[in-house]
């Protein structure tokens, strides 16, 4: 099942839920961090809390199941207008999911996507499937960006933080800006959006 369907239907049987939206004001392109539980430390391989004695210590994580979807709009409204873009595309879905370390009171850890915890990745434009494969995910101080293997070779990315899970045993449940990178044949194309991001296997 594709994932994009497969996350549709998760979404219909699904209790209702709190959404945390990030700053409207924020420019996508380069979108800010997103603070999340622990987000107040730094939280990366080899680096420490700033009670952590000696200063050379990693701070305990878990292992969680991130789940992405992705809205992208390509047209842009100028002065009541659409202005649309030169590959003619007008929007885009994305889906991903992955296993990924986190900390134990669920802050994001800076970290790069190995087999078998690479994302599986699906993108569809204008209701057509462009990509569904599998991704490399690189996850540092800027941010993370989630990238296609093989051709097309789409790309999101995300700001700072946005990789984060509930604490203790809650899921995580949020939204964040996203820009999605994507070859149309006529050179890349970038359009913002939002993802909707929650931890956990959901229930079917």
């Amino acid at each position: 099942m594709h994932l994009l369907r497969y996350f549709a239907l998760v979404a219909l049987i699904s209790s209702p839920m709190s959404f945390t939206f990030a700053d409207e004001g924020r420019d996508q392109q380069n979108p800010g961090p997103v603070q999340g539980p622990g987000q107040d430390q730094n939280t990366g391989e080899g680096q420490h809390p700033g009670n952590c004695p000696g200063r050379n210590c990693t701070p305990p994580t878990k292992s969680v199941c991130f789940n992405l979807v992705c809205h992208y709009d390509f047209q842009q409204h100028i002065q009541g207008e659409e202005q649309q873009n030169g590959s003619g595309l007008k929007s885009c879905k994305v889906a991903a999911r992955f296993d990924k370390l986190v900390t134990i009171d669920g802050g994001e850890v800076t970290d790069d996507s190995i087999h078998p915890d690479n994302p599986e990745l699906e993108v569809s434009c204008d209701d057509k499937l462009v990509y569904n494969n599998s991704a490399r995910r690189f996850t540092d101080l800027l941010g993370t960006r989630i990238q296609g293997q093989m051709g097309p070779h789409p790309a999101i990315t995300l700001p700072r933080g946005a990789l984060h899970a509930g604490s203790g045993e809650t899921s995580g449940r949020h939204i964040a800006p996203s820009v999605l990178e994507l070859d149309t044949g006529r050179g890349f194309e970038r359009a913002r959006g939002t993802c909707y991001i929650w931890t956990g296997a959901p229930l079917l």
